[in-house]
């Protein structure tokens, strides 16, 4: 579906989520459908961060998906589209990838790149939902940062990339199709970043910070971490920083 679906790139866009989003509203636009961009003057990332990037310097795109996904299903997803993006990396001979919760992209302990996930509803029906991939390819070191070039002798083309990741997303679509949650929080858990690592964390509410490790990501998002007195604690999204 992903390989054979419209490909639109474009030298400069406000951001690929703008456009995706105007398009996706189209009953014609097909299900499996991508933007990219060689810039953004807008891009975004998760928790209202911007995503900065020189022109030519990361893959900027944005994978239109039409699933009938429930509500309370919508974090797979999330789970789906990180997994597809460390694995293409994998493919590439990356080493160490990981996925730091929720879905950012991490390779040896450092960020590579980042997930923006958003969905349109009617009511309880998804209409669409826009996944917004953003990998730094050969952009400048930037402190916790890192980037494609740093491990690989040649770097792939924005094309290149966006093809090896829709041959991913084919081969994995499965998992969404076919509702395979078991299979797909097991793959998922396994690419965790720190996960049952004993590690300390910083709770947003009261600025406290305490020691333990992760052990799952549940169904709606929220991850939980066994503490050093064996208690369970579930975080959200902004709940908690990692140290």
């Amino acid at each position: 579906m992903f390989e054979q679906s419209p490909h639109y790139h474009f030298e400069q866009l406000d951001s690929t989520n703008n456009y995706a989003s105007t398009i996706a509203k189209l009953p014609q636009t097909q299900s499996g459908t991508a933007i990219t961009t060689d810039f953004q003057l807008e891009g975004r990332g998760q928790r209202d961060n911007k995503w900065l990037a020189e022109p030519d310097s990361s893959f900027l795109g944005t994978i239109i998906l039409k699933i009938p996904l429930k509500p309370e299903e919508i974090f797979y997803l999330s789970k789906w589209a990180s997994l597809q993006v460390a694995k293409t990396l994998i493919q590439h001979n990356i080493p160490r990838v990981s996925i730091k919760w929720p879905n950012d992209i991490f390779v040896e302990g450092k960020k590579i790149g980042g997930i923006l996930i958003e969905n349109s509803w009617s009511e309880q029906t998804l209409h669409h939902s826009l996944i917004g991939i953003g990998i730094n390819l050969s952009s400048k070191p930037l402190e916790n940062a890192t980037n494609f070039s740093e491990y690989a002798q040649s770097v792939p083309s924005i094309a290149a990339f966006l093809q090896s990741l829709r041959k991913q997303m084919d081969s994995d679509f499965f998992l969404l199709e076919g509702n395979n949650w078991n299979n797909l929080d097991q793959q998922y858990h396994n690419l965790l970043f720190q996960n049952d690592e004993k590690k300390e964390y910083r709770i947003t509410k009261d600025q406290s910070i305490f020691s333990g490790k992760i052990i799952r990501v549940e169904t709606d998002g929220k991850l939980i971490v066994e503490t050093d007195s064996q208690s369970c604690l579930g975080f959200y999204m902004k709940e908690i920083t990692f140290l």
